[in-house]
């Protein structure tokens, strides 16, 4: 596997970006690619939630891979290695048949942990939508239908509400309110827009198109704590990307439009 050097921070946030661990991780493992360009994840993380990232080479101190190598990141590595001894500098991460390794600076721990390998299911669970790279972070570049709305929003706008099953956006092309509801009540709020796009371009005036649509609150309050500030919301009859472009790296995630339980 190739063998990175790299601040502990930054692969800890690397590892739970990939698994969508906010309060807790969507799923247990994730693949991702290394290649002498940086790493890439394009993966399905449950039935109605997908993750796209892309990591510059200038993610990371040093990368050292041969063409595209395949690596399964794993919760056990992020919850039960990284997340003790290593509060140096950089670690280095490699592997060999059987193991990963992670080797901190003098002071710190030095660990390791058994090598999971890449399964034909992990290689079927990869993200069926090709995405490019636009102003907004990762998008997909080929929709069925267009997006109704794009809007930069604050990261904070779901900071202080309880947990609710679902949320449905309503929007006529330029305003936006959430209503948000369980079996026991609702509640009403208006979203705060501080930039609007169209076809993945920042615009200044709002161009979008009505659309009413409900989208499972509980996914969409788990990830978009994991960005790093404002977040990109597009919203099409389908689906819900939220997107962040940064300076050596961006994340994606695309939650599919709500379905009502059938009765058993």
């Amino acid at each position: 596997m190739a063998k990175i050097r790299i601040e502990p921070v930054r692969l800890t946030s690397m590892g739970k970006q990939a698994l969508g661990y906010g309060k807790s991780p969507i799923k247990d493992h994730c693949l991702v690619t290394f290649s002498p360009e940086g790493a890439k994840v394009a993966f399905g993380l449950a039935g109605d939630v997908l993750v796209y990232a892309q990591y510059n080479k200038e993610y990371f101190k040093a990368i050292d891979a041969a063409s595209e190598e395949a690596f399964v990141f794993t919760l056990s590595l992020v919850k039960e290695r990284l997340a003790y001894g290593f509060k140096g500098e950089e670690v280095t991460m490699h592997t060999d048949a059987q193991k990963v390794y992670l080797t901190g600076t003098t002071k710190d721990d030095t660990a390791d942990e058994a090598l999971t390998a890449v399964t034909t299911e992990m290689i079927e669970a990869k993200a069926p939508f090709s995405v490019a790279m636009t102003d907004l972070g990762l998008v997909m570049d080929k929709l069925s239908e267009p997006f109704n709305l794009q809007a930069l929003i604050s990261q904070d706008t779901f900071a202080d509400l309880p947990v609710y099953e679902t949320v449905t956006f309503d929007t006529d092309g330029k305003s936006l309110t959430m209503y948000l509801g369980d079996q026991l009540g609702n509640r009403k709020r208006p979203v705060t827009i501080k930039q609007y796009a169209n076809a993945n371009k920042p615009q200044v005036e709002p161009v979008g198109t009505p659309l009413k649509v409900t989208y499972n609150m509980k996914l969409i309050q788990q990830l978009i704590n994991i960005f790093d500030g404002d977040v990109w919301l597009s919203i099409n009859g389908g689906a819900l990307v939220l997107s962040q472009k940064q300076k050596d790296y961006a994340l994606t995630y695309v939650i599919s439009a709500y379905e009502e339980p059938k009765p058993q």
